[in-house]
């Protein structure tokens, strides 16, 4: 989430990104709808969202659904209840988790590729070329997939990876 170099209120707009990393009232707005209208909450305070079958809009839920892995913090929104698996204590298991895993050792590492734009302009029109294709499953991979990796060799990947190497040990060599 990020505000646009042109916005007409941009220091609003960062007060409301704020807000909805740490209010959960408004976190579980955004997420959720309405308590009462677009939900309710069960004895464990976990959200039942409301059907159709709940007087409400015919088929489905209540005329509002959020998205919830495309806007803010999720540390601070209440649990659906009634979903397996959704325990009382998710977020406390995911914060377990994350505080488990190991942090990349390169961190911190950005390539320069600033003297290779003639490569990775070639890279990018090959990549244009041949991805929707293949992503889609519209050619047979069989076929295209060596010519693409053929013309991507041809474009200077092998260049590109060769300077980004370089630059990694180099990086490695500084932050041992």
């Amino acid at each position: 989430m990020a505000i646009n170099a042109n916005a007409a209120h941009p220091a609003e707009s960062v007060k409301f990104l704020n807000l909805l990393n740490t209010d959960p009232e408004l976190r579980n707005l955004f997420n959720y709808g309405i308590e009462g209208v677009h939900y309710t909450l069960d004895a464990n305070g976990q959200v039942l969202p409301k059907s159709s079958g709940d007087g409400g809009e015919q088929g489905g839920t209540v005329g509002y659904e959020g998205v919830q892995y495309t806007q803010g913090n999720w540390f601070i929104l209440k649990t659906l209840g009634g979903e397996y698996p959704d325990p009382l204590d998710k977020w406390d298991q995911f914060r377990a988790a994350n505080a488990g895993y190991v942090k990349s050792r390169l961190f911190g590492f950005t390539p320069d590729l600033a003297g290779m734009s003639v490569q990775l302009d070639n890279i990018r029109t090959v990549w244009e070329k041949y991805y929707p294709g293949l992503m889609t499953g519209s050619v047979d991979v069989d076929a295209v997939l060596p010519k693409f990796n053929a013309e991507l060799r041809q474009a200077g990947l092998d260049a590109v990876r060769a300077e980004v190497q370089r630059q990694l040990d180099a990086w490695r060599a500084r932050h041992s």
